[in-house]
């Protein structure tokens, strides 16, 4: 790799950094206040970086509302085992497997159910 390639390697990673500082700072603020409530100044302050930093990353709130649901999905995927699709399974042991997963994904994590409720009454709001 040279060097150009190597610095714009860097810069992409930095850039992905800061882009999921973004959405956790928006995770903590969005259960905290309300994604109704929540700014893009408050989400910058969470992550310690300046405003036109989150507009970089994210150009309105509801492109950054979206996208930090995406990552939670992302990371719910990830911290659960989902392996309920067996195929020696009849498809009713399958969803029983998935809604279990499903419901343990929920007691783990409060917050992901706070931010859906939030979600939902944001997006239902905005589209009226």
């Amino acid at each position: 790799m040279n060097p150009k390639e190597k610095r714009e390697l860097e810069r992409q990673e930095l850039s992905n950094k800061r882009r999921s500082d973004v959405l956790q700072a928006a995770k903590r603020v969005f259960v905290s206040k309300g994604i109704e409530s929540a700014t893009m100044s408050d989400i910058a302050l969470e992550a310690e970086m300046g405003v036109a930093s989150v507009y970089r990353y994210f150009n309105t709130k509801p492109e950054l509302v979206i996208e930090t649901g995406i990552d939670y999905c992302r990371d719910a995927i990830a911290s659960q085992p989902f392996d309920v699709i067996i195929p020696a399974l009849s498809g009713l042991e399958q969803v029983r497997r998935l809604l279990d997963a499903l419901t343990r994904l929920c007691d783990e994590r409060q917050d992901f159910l706070i931010f859906l409720q939030q979600f939902d009454f944001y997006f239902s709001r905005i589209e009226n």
